[in-house]
């Protein structure tokens, strides 16, 4: 799938999106700036059943822009949060501000 961009809010301008044909599971989605920059491509892996679905329990960040690079992150213990939706804005994703109630 690609994801274009609806509104300058967002942190990305497009999204490539790859799921797996029968489950729909996430298998590889890259990052793009308006330019059409590669930012950075996730790789997720490990499906296993969590909070009622089956969820990728890891995944990897390859960055381009800085060669070698590569974040890997493992999920565990996983619960359902309420978070606003101002949450997920670009604003909020660069200074990292964690909403409190």
């Amino acid at each position: 799938m690609e994801l274009l961009q609806k509104n300058e809010d967002v942190a990305y301008y497009k999204l490539l999106y790859w799921v797996e044909k029968n489950t729909y599971n996430p298998i590889k989605v890259m990052y793009y700036t308006i330019s059409g920059e590669l930012l950075k491509t996730a790789y997720y892996r490990d499906f296993r059943m969590a909070m009622g679905t089956i969820k990728p329990q890891e995944f990897f960040i390859v960055d381009p822009l800085i060669k070698g690079h590569v974040t890997r992150m493992l999920y565990s213990n996983m619960k359902e949060e309420k978070m606003p939706e101002y949450f997920f804005s670009k604003e909020n994703l660069e200074s990292l501000k964690v909403p409190k109630d």
